[in-house]
């Protein structure tokens, strides 16, 4: 079964892969790890704020600041959404898939935290980065 197109929006899915090792400028490990990402997938699914109880209470007190995408593999095109992904929602990405360089960071905005299979749908809740640019 196919979504409504009520609540769809362009967005941008990036898969994290393993870390690698922060060097320094001598190529001496300096004992820290940089997160590192996959390129960018543009994606058009359902998004909306979390609306019911039994979410809420999943989150807590940060309800405001999470939103749910809901879609079928038919509308993500076989790609599937896995915890602790990058999203950009209203955002374009910058280009930049790591987080090892402080002084030009990534501009991802979300950052998936749950995923759900409930048979033929998916939901993937996403939390808004503290700090991104566009945060209210």
């Amino acid at each position: 079964m196919r979504s409504l197109r009520k609540d769809i929006k362009k967005i941008y899915v990036s898969k994290r892969l393993p870390s690698v090792p922060i060097l320094d400028k001598d190529n001496n490990f300096t004992g820290e790890y940089a997160k590192v990402y996959d390129t960018p997938t543009e994606l058009f699914l359902n998004i909306k704020p979390i609306s019911n109880d039994t979410e809420r209470q999943m989150f807590g007190e940060d309800t405001d600041k999470i939103l749910k995408i809901s879609y079928t593999l038919y509308d993500s095109q076989n790609f599937e959404i896995v915890n602790y992904s990058a999203v950009w929602i209203d955002t374009t990405p910058n280009g930049i898939l790591t987080d090892k360089d402080h002084n030009n960071p990534m501009n991802n905005d979300y950052l998936v935290i749950k995923t759900v299979n409930l048979g033929n749908q998916n939901v993937a809740y996403v939390k808004k980065i503290t700090g991104a640019k566009n945060e209210s």
